[in-house]
């Protein structure tokens, strides 16, 4: 979900398209992401969007990188994708 909400703003039966969950499903694990303070949500209209949080994200990643690095090389690209 957090790559799929990478790409900008998504309604929850547009996140429902990759996964075999129903929208039910999908909007509890939203709750839990926007608990953490990893996605927001707004109102458009009647629907709801949900956006990533990209500062949370990228806090983490700083933390990992001090203590653990990367043994594998990868590089993790948190920047917003252009449009």
């Amino acid at each position: 979900m957090l790559e799929l909400l990478q790409r900008g703003d998504l309604a929850v039966a547009e996140l429902c398209g990759p996964f075999r969950m129903s929208q039910s499903a999908v909007s509890q694990h939203l709750k839990v992401l926007r608990e953490a303070g990893l996605v927001r949500s707004r109102k458009a209209g009647r629907r709801r969007l949900y956006r990533l949080e990209r500062a949370p994200l990228e806090k983490v990643y700083k933390w990992a990188a001090r203590q653990l690095g990367d043994p594998y090389g990868h590089e993790w690209n948190l920047a917003a994708p252009e449009r």
